[in-house]
């Protein structure tokens, strides 16, 4: 029976939450403690997420709150589950609220060797501050992110600890940060206006509610972004994914993480391909659309398209010509002429 457990503090990983257990309890060994954690003594920890947890830990997580909340607020759902479509977010939901290890299969984790961490990070100032708060400190989610490698608050490079996060470097152990983050580290301040702004709005995204009821898709509602700019056709039909990658590349080019290494990463994206949170907030950044408006994403009425074809539909019932048409749509003749022989031919 597990008489003390210690509480959650801000924004912390449940892993982190699973190593204090482990150093406060005064176990001696991993095996030892596994028995008190998880329904298997012989679990591996997830940093960022967790083994099958055992029914008492379950009911000492939820004495004053959910397990959903828990699993919002200390695990990195949030981020691996953000823009896929709404059954496989629920689904992944389920499958881990069950205990279910399956549910790795239905999040979204890119398997790129360029973007894999070997170890778990902090930030030297805000281990600072935990041990003046706490007393100690601990993992937090925020520095865990992929793509970010900055702390937002104290605006410094994010340090790598010697706490791995591969399989074979968590079997048979729970680290503590405080055991292994220096009580000291230089603080880096090499972080650019433009790599702090994206931080910051891949944060907003991350630490935003779960949204388990918008069915749009984030393809869609990107596409719906595009008008008036250089990326998509006259009417919207198609996107021009590698003259966009050519403008993201020019523009994030000072960045140390760009994640959207070729052209075919931003066509996926638009294809529903692609659910990396990174490169869609990279890519909405560029496009100007504000961070709340990605988390509560809406499709106009009408799409591009439709909005072309009924204006030119009404010119044309006015008795204006093509070229007249053209003119007062702002577009050439030969779209006019290419827009209605592919209506005409379909009809």
């Amino acid at each position: 029976m597990i008489a003390f457990f210690p509480e959650p503090y801000p924004d912390e990983l449940a892993y982190s939450l699973f190593a204090r257990y482990h150093v406060h309890s005064g176990h001696l060994t991993f095996r030892a403690t596994a028995e008190d954690l998880f329904q298997n003594k012989d679990a591996i920890p997830n940093p960022e997420f967790f083994a099958p947890l055992s029914e008492e830990v379950c009911n000492i997580l939820t004495r004053n709150s959910t397990m959903e909340t828990f699993i919002a607020e200390h695990t990195m759902l949030p981020y691996y589950i953000r823009f896929l479509p709404l059954e496989r977010r629920r689904k992944a939901m389920n499958l881990l609220l069950a205990m279910d290890r399956t549910f790795y299969d239905a999040i979204y984790v890119r398997q790129k060797k360029s973007e894999r961490r070997q170890y778990m990070r902090y930030c030297p100032l805000c281990a600072t501050a935990d041990r003046e708060q706490h007393g100690e400190t601990y993992w937090h989610r925020k520095h865990q992110l992929p793509g970010v490698e900055i702390c937002l608050e104290h605006r410094c490079r994010l340090e790598n600890s010697s706490n791995g996060i591969t399989v074979e470097s968590q079997r048979f152990k729970l680290v503590h940060a405080e055991l292994v983050i220096p009580q000291y580290t230089p603080v880096n301040l090499n972080v650019s206006d433009l790599e702090h702004q994206l931080s910051d709005y891949v944060m907003q995204v991350f630490s935003a509610d779960m949204d388990f009821d918008n069915d749009v898709s984030t393809g869609k509602f990107l596409q719906s972004r595009l008008e008036k700019t250089p990326y998509t056709s006259l009417r919207g039909e198609q996107v021009f994914a590698r003259k966009l990658f050519a403008a993201l590349s020019e523009h994030y080019q000072e960045m140390p993480q760009n994640t959207l290494e070729a052209w075919w990463y931003v066509q996926k994206v638009f294809c529903s391909q692609n659910f990396h949170t990174f490169d869609v907030c990279m890519i909405a950044m560029f496009l100007g659309i504000p961070a709340c408006d990605l988390l509560n994403m809406r499709l106009p009425e009408l799409t591009l398209q439709q909005r072309f074809d009924n204006q030119l539909r009404l010119l044309r019932s006015q008795g204006m010509t093509q070229k007249q048409a053209a003119e007062a749509m702002g577009v050439s003749i030969h779209a006019i002429k290419g827009v209605e022989q592919k209506r005409y031919r379909t009809a």
